[in-house]
């Protein structure tokens, strides 16, 4: 592969696509810049401490660029390039199937993110009927993921997990601890639904509803199908 001196290579941040941006920043020497919010002439804005804050890093040499989450860019797409490359051998020791359906969360315009304020996994089938209702996304902070396991790693939003920035972002059950703010600050109208009219959330929500989620929801469910 072949790069100019201050040339910029930009991947999403996706965990097939971080791997492939680490090979390529070996193969032209090149520093990795990772949480990546957008990139103009001043150079890369980099969200750090948890996204609590932008630093912006002057790109005067070839660099590597991992782009948080945002819908997909309009216009037409970029024409693909063939190039040679050297294939190195490998060995399949063991496969192991994933369940579920994969989604890619940083392109969506609609996300319901689903918290601990879900006290059985049956209630989560109260998310995905307003999901369907509003053309949503299902999402989870991170218990619900790394916890009960109720959702795919793919969906948690956080500072481990991943950043989005949909149009309409609804967090339901979710009690707003920077760590999971993180991952969705950039939204463009934040819903709350929570319960208890203290949490954090309610800080960074455009709109709020105190209640308890086994109504609100079945409510805003019927209010979308209108």
């Amino acid at each position: 592969m072949a790069a100019g001196d201050q040339d910029v290579v930009l991947a999403p941040n996706r965990p097939a696509e971080r791997v492939l941006a680490g090979a390529v920043a070996a193969r032209l020497n090149a520093p990795v810049l990772s949480s990546v919010k957008k990139v103009d002439a001043e150079g890369a804005h980099v969200a750090r401490f948890g996204g609590i804050t932008l630093q912006t890093d002057a790109l005067t040499a070839r660099a590597v660029l991992i782009m948080d989450g945002g819908p997909a860019p309009e216009g037409d797409p970029v024409a693909a390039e063939s190039v040679a490359a050297q294939a190195y051998p490998a060995t399949v020791s063991s496969t192991e199937s994933a369940q579920g359906e994969r989604v890619d969360l940083t392109t969506a315009q609609r996300i319901i993110a689903c918290g601990r304020g879900f006290k059985e996994q049956s209630e989560l089938s109260l998310a995905q009927d307003a999901a369907n209702a509003m053309d949503a996304q299902l999402a989870c902070s991170r218990p619900l993921a790394e916890g009960v396991n109720w959702f795919d790693k793919d969906r948690y939003i956080g500072v481990s997990g991943l950043t989005v920035a949909p149009d309409v972002y609804v967090a339901v059950g979710i009690s707003g601890q920077i760590q999971h703010l993180a991952g969705m600050l950039d939204s463009k109208v934040v819903v709350a639904i929570n319960n208890d009219k203290n949490a954090p959330i309610f800080k960074a929500a455009d709109y709020g509803i105190v209640g308890e989620l086994e109504q609100v929801l079945p409510q805003l469910t019927e209010a979308l199908k209108a």
